[in-house]
């Protein structure tokens, strides 16, 4: 293992056009996104690293894809919900989610009931119209009147 140079010196150095691109692009790689992306700004060569790493630009699309997820999610939470910070924001997402999830469970059964119920007046209105009317006067009845529509 070579020294470490002495800090009297610092010319000795290396500078960043000694360093491979391999070694830029580890280092870059531990930096969050957004200084990554700060870096890229340095000069064009860094700029080159980070556009032509699969790994750093894998990071970076992850990181807008899940930065660019909770926004919108603290678009469509209510405000009692929303959170700084991104783990509650999630974990209220998910919960309110199934809240919702119930909400319409319960609201279909509801609406299953409501139409069932509508057929079962359907059936006793036409049982009672029979016993009224007989099934000669039914089968002359005019539904169209009933709607409001012209005969």
């Amino acid at each position: 293992m070579a020294p470490l140079p002495s800090t009297s010196n610092l010319t000795e150095l290396p500078n960043l056009s000694a360093l491979p691109d391999l070694v830029i692009e580890e280092i870059l790689s531990h930096l969050e996104v957004p200084e990554m992306v700060r870096c890229r700004e340095l000069c064009s060569r860094i700029r080159d690293i980070v556009d032509d790493s699969d790994y750093l630009q894998d990071n970076i699309d992850y990181y807008i894809e899940e930065e660019v997820s909770v926004y919108k999610l603290r678009d469509v939470l209510p405000l009692e919900l929303q959170a700084e910070d991104e783990a509650v924001v999630l974990n209220n997402a998910a919960d309110y989610m199934h809240v919702l999830e119930r909400s319409n469970e319960l609201l279909e059964e509801r609406l299953n009931r409501i139409f069932q119920e509508l057929q079962e007046l359907k059936t006793v209105t036409l049982e009672n119209a029979r016993r009224v009317l007989g099934e000669e006067g039914l089968s002359n009845f005019d539904y169209s009147t009933e709607r409001g529509e012209p005969a």
